[in-house]
């Protein structure tokens, strides 16, 4: 299930705005755009979290800038009723994941294995199953780093460091969640958040 973050502004010109900056700054689609009243509009976005926050505090800024914010919120994982109401982007990852679910169901049914392990042994002389076993190798490793990963540790490194050092370390990484024109007008903050996401993803610092 897709995250989906909420952005509340007055006017047209306001969600007009606000959705510009998110989309311009973080890898998230524009679910829609809803009236809520008293010339109010919220703009709702899905997406990757750290993609949305992204957006969603780029949203708030411009929003600001304009005089016409009202209030945010991130959901990080919405509920399949919220995202089916929501319809969209949104609705579309709640249905994709009931047909997930419904597939596994109906293998588990038939009585087959969603995923089987060979000895190593086996594999030999096979490069199909030898690049298949390779990925499971890196898998385990990146989840042994993750297992591992210190996040306190690393925020108190990356405070020390200023924020031109931290966009090229961004840069570097071609982190997700942050388009490059975005890394450009990132906080330390938010660059600090994004380099922190894209470490927990098994991703080099």
């Amino acid at each position: 299930m897709k995250a989906l973050g909420m952005v509340e502004v007055r006017g047209f010109l306001g969600a007009v705005s606000a959705a510009d900056a998110a989309l311009k700054a973080a890898n998230v689609e524009l679910n829609s755009e809803q009236r809520v009243g008293g010339g109010r509009r919220t703009i709702l976005l899905v997406g990757d979290v750290a993609a949305v926050q992204a957006a969603v505090d780029a949203a708030v800024v411009i929003a600001k800038q304009l005089g016409c914010y009202c209030t945010s919120h991130v959901i990080p994982r919405a509920d399949e009723a919220i995202a089916k109401l929501m319809g969209g982007k949104l609705a579309q990852s709640a249905e994709s994941d009931d047909a997930d679910k419904e597939l596994i169901t109906a293998n588990t049914n038939n009585g087959l294995k969603t995923s089987e392990t060979e000895p190593l042994e086996n594999l030999a002389g096979d490069p199909e199953k030898n690049s298949e076993t390779q990925v499971a190798l890196e898998t385990e490793d990146i989840e042994e780093k993750k297992e591992n990963f210190d996040e306190s540790a690393l925020r108190q490194k990356l405070m020390a460091y200023k924020v031109v050092d931290l966009r090229k370390k961004a840069y570097a990484m071609n982190v997700h969640g942050m388009k490059r024109t975005a890394i450009k007008f990132a906080n330390k903050e938010a660059l600090i958040k994004v380099i922190i996401d894209e470490v927990k993803r098994g991703g080099t610092f």
